[in-house]
């Protein structure tokens, strides 16, 4: 979901914020804030869902991890924290590459899996590694498993950045005045708002659409074969196989599909490719 689709515009974000004013001018303010975290689930799991349960699974373990380090710090074990979400982080985003390479370097002839990466795992891996590192030296004031996850989760800042710091979420979500109805508030978010969105439409966008002609075409490969026209313009089926982020828009999802950069992944070894021009086998 983009921030400038008539669906987060004209429905996500009105509902969510109905909602949440809604809870927090009733003085439920724990009520206000599970709406909030919900309401971001939905908007990352809106992409593809079958990632949401890894973002749970990361923020309940870096939680209860971060729990142990406050009451008994241990270097070990915050090496240990690290470490497991690096290489989640570097299953996700290298290991198809590194495969690759070593197949093309010793003509192996190995089936490369085809790993899509979750989007914004680099985000919210980073900020819970930096949560664990505090949590460990004892700088961690507040320990709130739901202002946690919103913290993590909060979906303005998701799957586009910037990386946040715990300090200057979690203090916000314990403010109960950030709960209330404030017409301050409403009015510098939505001139923010107003003004990221004229950027991106007039300037942003336009722009982007001149320079893409300029870069070259990257190979694409589709996991379900293209078989339907349906399934063609799926963008949870398509990933890049360079090592970038995959990109949830129809347009990638499009040239994903096309005829002449769609093709079937086999479940059976795949021939090294014979031409540059044919892009990586068994990406």
């Amino acid at each position: 979901m983009l921030f400038n689709s008539a669906v987060f515009i004209a429905g996500f974000l009105p509902v969510v914020l109905l909602g949440f004013f809604l809870f927090a001018g009733t003085g439920r303010q724990r009520l206000a804030g599970l709406w909030l975290t919900l309401a971001s689930l939905v908007f990352y799991g809106w992409w593809d869902p079958h990632y949401v349960p890894l973002l749970l699974a990361s923020m309940t373990a870096n939680y209860c991890l971060g729990g142990y380090l406050l009451k008994h710090p241990s270097r070990a074990v915050l090496v240990l924290g690290i470490a497991g979400n690096l290489l989640l982080l570097g299953y996700y985003k290298y290991t198809g590459f590194l495969l690759s390479s070593v197949d093309q370097a010793f003509g192996l002839e190995w089936t490369v899996p085809n790993i899509i990466l979750p989007l914004a795992i680099s985000f919210f891996t980073f900020q819970q590694i930096a949560y664990l590192s505090d949590a460990h030296d004892g700088a961690v004031v507040e320990h709130d498993f739901l202002n946690y996850c919103l913290f993590i989760t909060f979906f303005p800042h998701l799957i586009a950045g910037p990386i946040t710091h715990h300090r200057e979420m979690l203090s916000q979500f314990s403010n109960p005045d950030n709960f209330r109805p404030r017409f301050d508030n409403i009015s510098v978010g939505a001139t923010l708002f107003l003004l990221g969105l004229f950027k991106k439409v007039v300037f942003a966008d336009p722009m982007g659409a001149e320079a893409a002609p300029s870069s070259p075409p990257r190979p694409m490969a589709c996991s379900s074969g293209c078989s339907t026209p349906g399934a063609a313009r799926s963008p949870t089926r398509c990933r890049s196989t360079s090592t970038s982020r995959a990109t949830p828009t129809w347009r990638s999802a499009s040239a994903c599909c096309s005829a002449s950069a769609c093709r079937r992944i086999s479940t059976a070894p795949t021939r090294r490719a014979t031409s540059s021009n044919t892009g990586r086998a068994g990406t």
